[in-house]
């Protein structure tokens, strides 16, 4: 029978059969027009780009067609050099294709955005973009370009930023009504207000108590889940104490490597030793101090 012949429930049955068949996709696309509309949705929902001539194809095909671009809901661009030690920059060009990929995608709700460079933070800077995220992960640094941005994105709930965070006292706070989780450096609580936020893991702590703990006075009550990765060893007990008092909610708080204050140390006689039932069990006792 005919491709053409073959009633719509059949195709939507047989697009159902490889919907776990990725490497499917394509050729279902290349067998009819009629496969084609219904394949197309399943191939163009998540793009994966690892090396620069997959990103600029992709958003080539994006930016040329009329309809690609409102079928992507994911955005995955992570450039791997594979064995390569320095990894050379790419060119300005590349970023200006990512950037006119991303205006045609209506629909985006998952962007993933990693920068070999950490710079190129002003494709960002664009009112065009059509999208609301839900999810966004960006390798860069910290910048004016992606305030402005995080700024118009407010039904966003992950954040994840790899990247140099700068200190700034009087920094203006986003406001960030939806997020849920964040992932990143502490400084990065200084620019945000997030009423909603449940899950934190921050990093790349400052040695400088004045920085640190003013920061964590500033998180919400509504935390579940807290960790605190590589903070310092000596602000531990002190950050702990502001935990306790303005999270009652917390329910999961990661590992604090407390300092050593006073510690008794015991050598004890195992079962077996050949020495009498007589002699004490504690060999010798020693008292530290750190």
């Amino acid at each position: 029978m005919p491709a053409g012949k073959l009633s719509p429930e059949l195709y939507k049955r047989i697009i159902q059969l490889v919907a776990d068949k990725p490497s499917a996709w394509f050729q279902l696309c290349l067998v009819s027009k009629a496969f084609q509309r219904d394949a197309e949705p399943l191939l163009y929902h998540s793009l994966p780009l690892f090396t620069p001539q997959a990103v600029l194809s992709a958003c080539k095909t994006v930016v040329d067609s009329d309809r690609h671009g409102s079928l992507v809901r994911v955005f995955y661009l992570y450039v791997d050099w594979g064995n390569r030690g320095r990894q050379p920059p790419l060119p300005r060009t590349f970023w200006v294709f990512v950037q006119n990929a991303l205006k045609r995608m209506p629909n985006l709700e998952k962007l993933i955005i990693y920068d070999p460079g950490l710079v190129n933070t002003w494709i960002f800077d664009c009112p065009d973009f059509p999208f609301q995220l839900l999810e966004l992960k960006l390798r860069f640094h910290w910048d004016s370009n992606l305030v402005r941005f995080l700024q118009s994105q407010r039904k966003l709930i992950l954040l994840n930023q790899i990247g140099k965070v700068p200190t700034a006292d009087d920094a203006e706070a986003i406001q960030l009504p939806n997020l849920r989780i964040i992932d990143s450096s502490i400084l990065l609580a200084q620019y945000t207000r997030t009423p909603s936020l449940t899950n934190a893991q921050f990093n790349h702590f400052p040695q400088e108590p004045e920085r640190v703990l003013p920061i964590l006075r500033t998180l919400p009550p509504t935390l579940r889940g807290l960790n605190l990765s590589d903070l310092p060893e000596e602000l531990s007990s002190p950050a702990l104490e502001i935990i306790s008092r303005i999270c009652p909610n917390l329910r999961h708080l990661g590992l604090l490597f407390l300092p050593i204050i006073k510690v008794r140390i015991a050598i004890l006689r195992p079962a077996s030793s050949p020495y009498s039932l007589s002699e004490p069990l504690i060999r010798d006792k020693t008292s530290l101090t750190a």
